[in-house]
């Protein structure tokens, strides 16, 4: 069953401040924010929160420190539900069932500002990403692999293999400079090339020369082109 943690509720009226590897909850967040691009398989590897309903609400039985975190995850738009497993075990939820606001909220002991670290720890994870996007928009000079593509259509038509071979070695070395392998629209564009030019560069008579071409091209594009 999938469910916001907004939805679900602690057992518990209090929580440790790290789980029971020694990781702090605000370290612990970090480690599956770090990586922006991984964050979602991240949350997905971590174990199953039990759930028992009780008086119309599901209770978490096991995993009240996760939970505080995938709800703050939650609030900070990041995930919207989560797997949950639901059970019930009536002896092991009145164990567990002090809290004294319907599970609403939980303290975290020994830490009073817990709360200020993980906003923190979001707040850092925001900037790494907002880093990461102006890369990607960053990384490909259009003009540059514009002047590229404008060179290759200028092949259109050229009967001689040899020319075409060097024409697709030219314009895979030109993108590969410009740094448009993670660009939308010229990142395919350059698989493409790189395919025509696998096999225009294979056919017969082309085969050795074009493999000196494509090494010194590829040099030379890093400082001429």
């Amino acid at each position: 069953m999938r469910i916001r943690p907004s939805e679900l509720r602690y057992t518990q009226d209090t929580i440790a401040n790290h789980f029971r590897n020694g990781w702090s909850l605000d370290s612990s967040l970090w480690r599956l924010l770090r990586k922006p691009d991984d964050v979602n398989s991240r949350i997905a590897n971590l174990p199953t929160m039990e759930v028992m309903q009780h008086d119309g609400h599901y209770y978490v039985v096991g995993g009240n420190r996760r939970l505080y975190l995938l709800k703050k995850l939650e609030s900070a738009g990041i995930i919207s539900d989560v797997d949950v497993i639901i059970t019930f075990d009536s002896a092991r939820f009145n164990r567990q069932h002090t809290t004294k606001c319907e599970g609403k909220f939980v303290t975290v002991r020994y830490s009073l500002n817990m709360d200020e670290k993980l906003d923190h720890v979001i707040a850092k994870y925001r900037r790494k990403q907002n880093d990461m996007a102006t890369t990607v928009n960053c990384e490909c000079d259009i003009k540059k692999a514009e002047s590229c593509k404008h060179r290759l259509m200028l092949l259109q038509g050229e009967p001689n293999m040899m020319q075409l071979c060097i024409g697709h070695l030219k314009f895979v070395a030109c993108l590969t400079s410009a740094d448009c392998a993670m660009d939308p629209i010229y990142g395919p564009l350059k698989l493409e090339g790189i395919q025509t030019m696998n096999d225009v560069c294979n056919s017969d008579g082309t085969k050795t020369t074009a493999s000196i071409l494509a090494l010194l091209i590829v040099f030379l594009a890093q400082f001429f082109m």
